[in-house]
């Protein structure tokens, strides 16, 4: 099954693969906008209702793994805000959205 928006699927895929990568880290650590605008971007590519299959996602399989690591961070964004990405990184929970972000790149890579 293919999706509605290649695209934006593959730039959710970027996104994921980004919290585990060492040049987005230190891209972050050094120009705290450029994690505000992945934030934006995962926001709006991985809504909260990711339940549509066929967008973005190819089914429910997909959309469970993205809401795993969805849930993940915004636990540590309710708790920290606008705190910026060091004091992100400095949270315990992010070592468990990394692990989420690497599990839901696997599924999406099928």
């Amino acid at each position: 099954m293919s999706v509605q928006y290649q695209g934006m699927r593959d730039r959710l895929v970027a996104l994921l693969r980004d919290v585990n990568d060492p040049d987005a880290d230190a891209n972050w650590l050094r120009d705290p906008h450029s994690f505000e605008d992945w934030f934006n971007d995962l926001d709006w590519l991985a809504s909260e209702d990711l339940s549509v299959s066929g967008i973005v996602l190819i089914d429910e399989r997909e959309a469970q793994a993205v809401a795993i690591f969805r849930k993940r961070i915004s636990a540590i964004f309710d708790d920290l805000g606008d705190a910026g990405y060091a004091a992100y990184r400095a949270d315990e929970r992010w070592r468990r959205v990394q692990e989420a972000a690497l599990a839901a790149d696997a599924v999406l890579a099928g």
